[in-house]
């Protein structure tokens, strides 16, 4: 009698780990895609390939599939970034070697997360309450971080230290806003730009423009 044949995808099941990631991968995806209000979590199982019933072994609810994949590499990006680069600005180094440096720094993290940065930025207005504070408490750490940080570095440095907090605004939106719409800008002619090259140009302009107003009437 012929033995039954075994399913290759039965073969090769994969681990726990690797079905948590899988799903978290397709959750970053498809909430920031739809928003946190339209998606499902029968919509998150179908673009990771895996059965509801899977996903809920590993995520109960929504909020908690939404904390995991996007709340929480949020948070953790914003925690380890204003550490990284505030490290940075007592070193002496040109303005345009740090500027490269910080904007390089923010950028590839928020690429890694681009998920979270464009649910926050376009349908921030969907998150739950708790979520939405805890998040943007956070950024708002960052910001305050980058503010006073300015305050105490731009002058040295030679820079105009007025507005310095709608300076550290426009900053973050310039590379925040550039990155969660990136895919969207580079869909317009084809073409996308490599990611070092960003870095070198969104330094060079933010550079230029901490001297705005230098030689101007006030």
């Amino acid at each position: 009698m012929a033995r039954p044949r075994i399913d290759d995808s039965a073969r090769q099941r994969r681990r726990p780990a690797d079905l948590r990631a899988l799903i978290l991968v397709a959750a970053e995806e498809t909430f920031a895609r739809l928003g946190y209000s339209d998606t499902t979590t029968i919509e998150v199982a179908r673009v990771a390939g895996v059965s509801r019933s899977v996903l809920i072994r590993h995520f109960a609810t929504k909020q908690e599939l939404f904390r995991a994949a996007i709340e929480q590499p949020l948070l953790r990006f914003v925690e380890e970034w204003v550490p990284a680069w505030t490290a940075q600005l007592d070193a002496p180094v040109p303005n345009a070697t740090l500027m490269r440096e910080f904007v390089g720094d923010l950028y590839r993290n928020a690429r890694e997360h681009r998920g979270a940065v464009r649910i926050l930025l376009l349908h921030g207005d969907q998150l739950d309450p708790e979520v939405r504070d805890q998040v943007w408490g956070a950024l708002n750490v960052g910001l305050a971080a980058l503010r006073e940080a300015g305050e105490r570095e731009l002058a040295p440095r030679g820079f105009p230290t007025t507005r310095v907090g709608l300076t550290a605004r426009a900053v973050l939106s310039l590379v925040l806003g550039y990155v969660a719409l990136e895919p969207a800008l580079d869909s317009l002619d084809g073409t996308s730009e490599d990611p070092e090259v960003v870095v070198d140009h969104l330094a060079a302009l933010l550079l230029h423009g901490f001297g705005l107003g230098e030689g101007q009437d006030s």
